[in-house]
Order: structure tokens, then C-alpha cells, then sequence
């Protein structure tokens, strides 16, 4: 039916006839130039494929989720979790029941580089160009991918809506000149609103919840009205599954998400999770258990509830959980809640259901902080009890660096993890967020900013501020100690002082849990947190963290080649440097004979003329690092 609606829009000239690229980036070049930086002129078929896409008809809107890194390599390894991108399938539906031919570009399931987005821009041709930004600490790579956008097809407006952006709108359009309009919150009204008029060419400057340039003073971006939300629900159309490669994501074993609930009853200022705080919007049990039913037949097996509070409303969780036992499926799910919202009867219930992990926000164990979170600790220590006793393993998230807090309140944070008990604590570095307080105000609550580049405002990472008590070496070394303690089972000592060494240590931990930062590749980024805890470089690491009792030499070159986007011989050089340096220190041990075998395809020769300059593991021996000290 949109047939002759898109082909009335095919005139380029109708598409909001006053937008230009603005200066800045290659956006600003002429197309031809800007195409020179772009290299290939097809798409990658395989990709092609995947997607399921055929012919070379231009598409109203192609939506982009980006990459999770900037540079290479793209490889996105097992450890990695790719949720399918269900806030772009949602719009996608949305702008589907308004006529609009919409296709969905998943940058990270698909492995696609930057260069391969620019590709896939010039072959299908979209008229506009809608881009998702998950979070702060991804929003340079919205800005290259916007960058991309404006390089390939210059008349194409591009759109971006997500958190950061929602939250600083005139930040965000200040620091991208490639991005032309903003939707500020949860976007489901004012996106079909804004694409359709866009493709017809009238004028968006009276929707609610945008922000733009002004086109008659492109300096001065304006704001419009608050936009409403969806009430019901369960309005909200099933997510356009059907344009993204949904086998991709049952193939890797990755979670379904999912929500029972929108919004938040609470209104904690270091947190920017939620658009609409105070109340929370419902969907129905019927609602949710129909998609589960969907997910679980397309081959889904784990399912995560992303509510900010799944357990708020008490009798809504008892019907979903008495509707999976009802419908005969089987499968483990997890959520997040709060500890005074469970009790014995619910979290037994919710164990009957599949439920096998609860997350709590414990944050910190400073009083002060407690009072702001508004977090009762007696509370706090029946839940992680009751969880245990029901059989489900509680997580606790411990947030280190808060405003006000000294070393001894992040100690005494440890403690009081160490007293809870619980399965799986999960630390994270305190970043004063756009959209808080603390970000419009920083010197007032004692904060100095020390890095504003957002690659590194994921929590996961290194600090970006120090406090009027702590500075960026000692919330460093907190999380490091947490990170030993609990995944070591070790135990806090009275008046040891706990300071990181300045010789190597490495905590062998198990899968993959020293993490680095996904968001950069190795060559451009800086040393984050455990690497810098760790005194190694990246490459050492690697080959380090690879010695895991399941490699050899052959097959760690192997790994290290690709990921440093080394030849073999200069892989191998590298790798046998590291292996020499740590068995002259005693790190290194072979293990038995009747080691796993090599990969397929891995050559255990090593590359001629290489001696050893001391006497190293046999190159084929399955090689294990207990420890580095």
C-alpha cells in the first residue's frame, strides 16, 4: 500500500529543503569527497544475506544500532552479550503501521564495521536515517556512524534518540554537527510523527519531544514540549523481529529481553535509567506471555525482565509467574528489583517460574549514600537471605567512587558484601552521568571531571573523576580488591592496608571476568582499568589471559594475530617474548600430557629460526598461568 506514498517521496528536493550538512567531520564535505574516505562501493553479500534483504529499492528509513567499538577488530566473541535490539524493533513497528517501509541495521550481530555501515547506506539508499544511542558511554560511536551518514548520503536527515541524548539534548547537538534532529524520551508518539511528515515534507517544528537546529540560526537549537506517553501498554506493538536476523541471536544462545513495566517509582539523582520516574506503566500478563511464547519457539532459552523494578507491583508478578507454570514452558529468567520488594512467598514463587538470578542495587554501605538511595540495610539483609533460601542466586551491585564516600566507606562496602553473602557481586566505577546533578554541578558535590571522552563513561570502566576524598588510583584500587575477594573467596584482614602492588599481579578468575573495555579496540585505547591495575600492557594480557590451561603457543599466535591484526611470524614473536618473560619468573606451568587437542586447522610448527633463549614449555603443551605474584 505505501507504494505510490514512496514513490511520490522519491523527489529528493521535498525532504526538508533547508537542511545542509553542517561543518565538521566529513559531513561537511562535497559527496564526492567525502565518498573518498569511504572505502568499497558494495555491500558485503554476506551481510547482505543475513539481513535478508534483496534488491536495490530505496528504503524510507534504515535504523542503526553501531558498533560497540571504534576501531577494529569487530569480532564480537562469546563472552560479548548482543541482545536483539528491541527499542529499534518497537520504533520499526511503529513506523511500519504508519506506512513506512523501515529496515533494521544490527552493526553488532552482524560483525559490520564502520566501513561496512557505509556500504550498506549507499546500496540501500534510505531517505532518512535513524540511529540508536544505548547509552553515554556509546554515543561517539552514534557520532561516527551520524558522520558516515551525512558523508554517503548528505541529504538524508539523520535522527538519534536514546539516553544521552535525552537527557542533553543541546549538548548532544552541540558536540555532532551530523545529527539533525533528536527524539527525547521513550519515543514511541513523536518518532512516526516525525518520519512521515519528514517523507511528505511538511514541517516537525511543532512536535513534542524533539530538539534541533533552528534552520533560520542553525547555532541556536530549540526544544519542543515534553511528548506524551504511551498508557497502555500494552498499544505497543509486537517488536519488527522479523528485520533483524533473529537466528543470529538463538544461534549464539543469547537472552530474549523483555519488560513487564515501564518508568520508576523512584527518583535516585545519580541514576539515568528511566525517562518517566514516580509512576510505573504496566503491560498485561497475557501481553508479556504471548512474546515469551514467540521468543521460546524461535529457540530463545534465557530471558531477562530489564525493569528497573520487576517486583514493584506484587500481585502483577505473582500472575506472571503463575502464567509460566501454567503454560507448560521451561527456562531460567533473571531481573533486577529491590530488596523491599520481595518477601519468602514471592521470591519461592518466583523460583517455581524459572526465576534462577535476582540482582539488588546494594550500592554502598555509607550512610550517607544509603540515606540518598533511600536503602534500608535490615531490609537489605532479609533479602539476600530469603533469596539464598529460595534457591536463587542473588547478585549484588556495589558502585565504588560516590560523592562524600572516603576510602573507609568503600572498605566498609566490602564488608558489608562479605556480610550479605551473596552469589555474584558485580562492582562498578560511580559515573556522575549526564542528565544528573552531579554532571550539571560537579564542584558542588565535591566532584572534578577528569576525562569528558565518553568511550569511557561505561561503568565497567575506568574513572573519569575524583572526589574531595578519593582519588582516581584509589577507586582503582577498591574495585580491584572487591574483584579479588569475591571471585577468589578471599577474606578482608584487620590492618592490612590494601594497596595495589607495584609488581604484576594477576587474579586468575573464570570466565573472562577481567574485563576491559569493549568500547575500543586495543591499538587506540588507553590502558583501562584492570590492564592499569595490572602493570601489563594489552597484547601481554591477552597472551596472559589465554594461558588458561585450554592453550599452547600455536594456538595463542593464532589469537593473538587476529586480534592485533598481526602476520603469523610477527604473532609468534610477540607471544614467545611474553611466555619467555613469565617462565623466567615462574608464572608459567605445562600441564600433563593428555592435554585437549589443538584446534583444527592450528600449525604447531613454529616459524623458522626462532631459538629460545631460555629453556621454555614444549611449543606443543597446553599451556596454564596460576597465578602471576
Amino acid at each position: 500500500m505505501w507504494w505510490p506514498r514512496a514513490w511520490r517521496r522519491s523527489s529528493r528536493k521535498t525532504i526538508f529543503p533547508d537542511h545542509r550538512p553542517e561543518s565538521g567531520g566529513i559531513g561537511s564535505m562535497p559527496p564526492a569527497t567525502a565518498w573518498g574516505h569511504l572505502p568499497g562501493t558494495q555491500a558485503d553479500p554476506g551481510i547482505v544475506r543475513a539481513i535478508g534483504w534483496s534488491g536495490d529499492m530505496a528504503t524510507d528509513i534504515l535504523l542503526i544500532n553501531p558498533p560497540y567499538r571504534m576501531v577494529p577488530p569487530f569480532t564480537y566473541d562469546r563472552y560479548e552479550q548482543i541482545d536483539p535490539p528491541r527499542n529499534l524493533a518497537i520504533l520499526a513497528a511503529w513506523l511500519e503501521a504508519s506506512g513506512v517501509s523501515v529496515e533494521i541495521l544490527d552493526a553488532p550481530v552482524l560483525e559490520m564495521s564502520f566501513d561496512d555501515i557505509a556500504q550498506m547506506i549507499r546500496q540501500r539508499r534510505p531517505r532518512i536515517i535513524g540511529i540508536t544511542n544505548r547509552s553515554t558511554s556509546t554515543f561517539p560511536m552514534v557520532q561516527r556512524v551520524a558522520s558516515i551518514a551525512k558523508a554517503v548520503s548528505p541529504e538524508a536527515p539523520v535522527i538519534v534518540g536514546g539516553t544521552y541524548v535525552s537527557w542533553m539534548p543541546e549538548e548532544a547537538l552541540s558536540n555532532c554537527r551530523d545529527i539533525d534532529y533528536l527524539v527525547i524520551g521513550e519515543g514511541d508518539i513523536q518518532t512516526p510523527e516525525l518520519v512521515t511528515r519528514l517523507l511528505d515534507g511538511r514541517s516537525v517544528h511543532d512536535i513534542a519531544g524533539l530538539a534541533y537546529r533552528d534552520p533560520s540560526s542553525p547555532q541556536h537549537i530549540k526544544r519542543t514540549p515534553p511528548a506524551r506517553v504511551v498508557e497502555d501498554l500494552d498499544q505497543i506493538p509486537f517488536p519488527a523481529y522479523h528485520l533483524v536476523p533473529i537466528e543470529k541471536y538463538v544461534g549464539r544462545g543469547e537472552r530474549y529481553i523483555l519488560s513487564l513495566t515501564r518508568g520508576c517509582i523512584f527518583h535516585c539523582e545519580y541514576c539515568t535509567s528511566s525517562f518517566e520516574r514516580g509512576r510505573v506503566r504496566s503491560h498485561s500478563v497475557a501481553k508479556v506471555m504471548s512474546e515469551l511464547r514467540w521468543a521460546y519457539e524461535k529457540g530463545f532459552r534465557y530471558f531477562y525482565f530489564f525493569d528497573d523494578i520487576l517486583t514493584v507491583d506484587r500481585e502483577r508478578i505473582v500472575e506472571l509467574c503463575d502464567a509460566i507454570i501454567g503454560s507448560g514452558l521451561s527456562f531460567p529468567w533473571h531481573c533486577l528489583t529491590r530488596s523491599e520488594y520481595v518477601d519468602e512467598a514471592l521470591l519461592h514463587k518466583m523460583k517455581a517460574a524459572g526465576c534462577d538470578r535476582i540482582a539488588y542495587g546494594v550500592e554502598s554501605a555509607s550512610a550517607s549514600s544509603l540515606a540518598s538511595f533511600r536503602r534500608r540495610v535490615k531490609k537489605t539483609r532479609e533479602a539476600f537471605a530469603l533469596t539464598r533460601m529460595a534457591g536463587i542466586r542473588s547478585i549484588a551491585f556495589a558502585v565504588f567512587g560516590f560523592p562524600g564516600e572516603t576510602f573507609a566507606d568503600q572498605i566498609a562496602t566490602i564488608r558489608w558484601l562479605r556480610e550479605l553473602n551473596p552469589g555474584m557481586v558485580r562492582d562498578f566505577t560511580y559515573k556522575p552521568y549526564p542528565g544528573t546533578p552531579q554532571y550539571a554541578n560537579p564542584e558542588k558535590f565535591g566532584i572534578q571531571i577528569s576525562d569528558r571522552n565518553f568511550v569511557r563513561w561505561s561503568q565497567q570502566d575506568e574513572p573519569v573523576h575524583r572526589t574531595e576524598h578519593l582519588s582516581e588510583e584509589e577507586i582503582i584500587e577498591v574495585r580491584v580488591l572487591c574483584s579479588y575477594i569475591f571471585r577468589s573467596q578471599g577474606q578482608l584482614q584487620g590492618g592490612v592496608r590494601y594497596r595495589r602492588k607495584k609488581k604484576v599481579v594477576m587474579v586468575r578468575v573464570e570466565n573472562g571476568a577481567l574485563i576491559y573495555n569493549h568500547y575500543k579496540a586495543d591499538e587506540e585505547r588507553r590502558v583501562d582499568l584492570y590492564l592499569n591495575c595490572l602493570r601489563v600492557s594489552a597484547l601481554y594480557f591477552e597472551v596472559m589471559l589465554h594461558c588458561d590451561g585450554y592453550h599452547n603457543v600455536p594456538a595463542i599466535t593464532e589469537i593473538i594475530a587476529k586480534l592485533f591484526n598481526l602476520d603469523r611470524d610477527g604473532a609468534y614473536r610477540k607471544v614467545r617474548h611474553v611466555v619467555e618473560h613469565a617462565s623466567q619468573h615462574g608464572m608459567l606451568e605445562e600441564m600433563p600430557a593428555l592435554a585437549p587437542a589443538l584446534p583444527d586447522g592450528v600449525d604447531a610448527t613454529p616459524p623458522d629460526g626462532t631459538e629460545a633463549a631460555v629453556r621454555l614449555p614444549a611449543e606443543d603443551r597446553i599451556l596454564s598461568a596460576p597465578g602471576l605474584g
